[in-house]
């Protein structure tokens, strides 16, 4: 159907029908501690407890993740000469149509960095963490997992996205009249209250009722406008 709306009585949907409804979340794990976290269960054991994510992998696309069991991971041996940075991460391959939980084994460097995270079209995952592997280590310790499930670059907490507060874009607002106002001030493009009270001192240095008297033949009123009435020559 051209349009697809979800969901009515005596209807019968498609998965890609009910993939449009899920995709109006953003992608994330729930926002409950435990979902995915992950802990170590061995000298080089760690487990990803059981967990409830959404992936938004394309427009008008969306799936949501349950594992309900622990998946179990073994990370592999140190290198004996330089560091390395795996990661763990939830993967949805979308042609073979299927989640799983995977440790991706990083690269052996001098300043060694974690394997990227994919989110395309054909495969998109969910950062859960990553873990520091020092150079000839034995084994894994808690100092070496950094929970990444928060970081919106790799993970994130799953939200309502049509009442998601897109916080990037009013920050740039904001900074921008900011800057704005800044330059302003800047540039002296006003006139501050001590400026107005001396320029109108300037302008009308006679006011109501003043008396003026002078020895030159001038009248006032030649002088410094207004009307001026003359009470002794």
């Amino acid at each position: 159907m051209s349009i697809i709306t979800y969901p009515l009585n005596g209807v019968v949907y498609s998965a890609e029908d009910v993939a449009t409804y899920l995709c109006t979340r953003t992608s994330g794990v729930y926002s409950k501690e435990t979902n995915f976290a992950v802990s170590i269960t061995g000298t080089r054991q760690i487990t990803v407890a059981p967990g409830l994510a959404w992936i938004n992998y394309d427009d008008f696309k969306g799936v949501s993740v349950c594992s309900r069991e622990e998946n179990v991971l073994t990370v592999p041996e140190a290198d004996n000469i330089l560091n390395r940075v795996d990661r763990v991460v939830l993967q949805f391959d979308t042609s073979e149509n299927i989640a799983a939980i995977k440790l991706k084994t990083g690269t052996p460097a001098v300043a060694a960095q974690p394997p990227d995270i994919l989110q395309n079209h054909n495969q998109y995952e969910l950062g859960l963490c990553t873990i520091s592997v020092p150079a000839g280590s034995t084994a894994v310790t808690a100092a070496d997992i950094t929970d990444t499930r928060a970081d919106e670059t790799v993970c994130g907490v799953m939200r309502d996205g049509v009442t998601g507060i897109p916080t990037a874009q009013l920050q740039t607002q904001a900074k921008a009249m900011l800057d704005s106002l800044q330059a302003e001030v800047d540039s002296r493009s006003f006139y501050t209250r001590a400026e107005v009270d001396a320029l109108l001192k300037s302008v009308n240095p006679f006011p109501v009722g003043s008396i003026y008297q002078s020895t030159d033949p001038t009248s006032p009123a030649a002088l410094f406008g207004g009307t001026w009435e003359q009470i002794a020559s």
